[in-house]
């Protein structure tokens, strides 16, 4: 997925062609090799209007390619090596705010610029395997707003990335290996959804515990084993248990890398698709 360009071309009209003088204008280079560079600007006028704002581009052959813009802050999560079959640089533009809405984009040099783009919330989460010659990404798959839990009562299960044909792509290989479900789990998940049922289905705090235990599982392949562990927990009518166990499938097939990335080729996905076309569609 190429990046969708938000107030680019004014960025691309305030920026200087020359990297001399654009040099004078940027904030910093996060990441350079040779002559390319990855700069820091400012955001161009007639967007943002926040004086911290910050824009992303690409410095090749002395002329600024931009990249986004409307960040508070800005990281070099990955740098690639000379020859490797990845990105040259993988960046975090962080726009800010309790939700971590945000950019990641890889960026390789040539002619044209390559940028490819995933954005989302909760990406302040994101990290990258340090010093790796191949591109390797954990991405936050968050659960929001479950059941009505406010934006702080967020769930969130790694979802590792790596970098395929010219794109992100999940790595199956690594989602498919088995999450350890521990006893303390287990117990935290019945205490969670007796609490739950308790505050009649209100997930302020409650029901999030049970959601960190069952969505690991479900993206690895197991969701039948999910299913049952919901079962054992619950201690109440098996129509309150459908029911949780409906809106779970529902948000994690809702969440927007699942479609990204093509999670229905997970083991087992038909089942967490069955149970989320019975959910009721959303307000």
């Amino acid at each position: 997925m190429r990046v969708a360009f938000v107030h680019l071309a004014a960025l691309a009209a305030c920026l200087p062609s020359q990297a001399t003088a654009a040099d004078r204008h940027s904030m910093g280079a996060i990441w350079q090799r040779s002559g390319d560079a990855i700069v820091v600007v400012p955001c161009p006028p007639g967007g943002y209007t926040d004086e911290h704002c910050r824009a992303l581009a690409a410095r090749h052959d002395g002329r600024l390619t931009p990249i986004g813009s409307g960040y508070m802050s800005e990281k070099l999560l990955w740098a690639g090596r000379d020859g490797a079959t990845a990105p040259d640089a993988v960046v975090l533009g962080d726009s800010g705010g309790s939700g971590g809405f945000g950019d990641i984009f890889a960026v390789t040099f040539g002619n044209p610029i390559a940028v490819s783009r995933l954005q989302g919330e909760r990406m302040d989460w994101a990290t990258a395997r340090k010093g790796a010659r191949d591109l390797h990404l954990t991405l936050p798959f968050n659960i929001e707003f479950f059941h009505g839990a406010p934006h702080a009562g967020v769930s969130i299960s790694p979802l590792p990335v790596i970098w395929s044909h010219g794109n992100f792509a999940v790595d199956f290989a690594w989602l498919r290996k088995r999450p350890t479900v521990s006893t303390a789990d287990r117990a935290a998940m019945r205490r969670d959804l007796r609490h739950w049922v308790r505050e009649g289905h209100s997930a302020r705090p409650y029901g999030l515990d049970a959601v960190n235990v069952l969505t690991p599982l479900l993206l690895s392949g197991r969701a039948g084993e999910a299913r049952q562990l919901l079962h054992h927990a619950w201690s109440t009518s098996p129509q309150d248990e459908q029911a949780f166990w409906t809106e779970l499938c529902s948000a994690v097939v809702r969440h927007p890398w699942w479609t990204r990335f093509d999670l229905k080729r997970i083991p087992d996905a038909a089942r967490i698709l069955a149970a989320a076309r019975r959910a009721k569609p959303q307000a």
